[in-house]
């Protein structure tokens, strides 16, 4: 699926005061926001727009709640999974999380396109914490995509600052 034009938004407010087999303290409260826009840029050009943040508060240290955040596919390993095109291992961030992404994307036959993607990502255990010390991480991937009738099939490379590292990724049919 490679859109040009459209937009989602999501907001989500989870209340937990009870946890089958681990003792709750304090309740956990988490709010998690996303907001992705596509924009037709003319000549088989779109430009893809992605901002997202989760904060957990009361976590205690239980990693059920915590922020995770990599690969291509948001939700892949766990249901609030953030996406990250810079890495594919599923990392642990602080309670309060923010990422951007952008994708410039061109089609350049009826069903294949090539994307170049770019993103910044931090956190920190407290959003009062944020300041122009806060580290923020960078990703970047190259991907191919081909729109087939059993699903986009895409291939890419991709690295970030935060792993230090290059690696592949390949994805077959929709992400559910």
């Amino acid at each position: 699926y490679f859109p040009h034009r459209g937009v989602s938004l999501a907001f989500d407010y989870q209340w937990v005061f009870a946890s089958p087999g681990r003792e709750v303290k304090e309740p956990i409260h988490i709010l998690s926001a996303s907001a992705v826009k596509a924009i037709r840029l003319g000549g088989g050009f779109s430009l893809e727009i992605d901002a997202r943040g989760r904060y957990v508060i009361n976590r205690e240290d239980d990693l059920l709640f915590s922020n995770i955040l990599g690969g291509m596919m948001g939700g892949r390993y766990v249901e609030h999974q953030m996406p990250f095109c810079g890495f594919d291992e599923a990392t642990v961030t602080d309670d309060f999380l923010v990422s951007a992404e952008m994708a410039l994307r061109r089609r350049v036959l009826k069903h294949h396109y090539l994307s170049l993607r770019t993103g910044l990502f931090g956190s920190v255990s407290d959003p009062l914490a944020f300041s122009s010390d806060t580290p923020f991480y960078a990703g970047a991937a190259l991907e191919y995509g081909y729109d087939s009738m059993l699903g986009p099939i895409r291939a890419g490379v991709h690295w970030s600052s935060f792993t230090r590292k290059a690696g592949l990724y390949f994805s077959l049919g929709y992400d559910f």
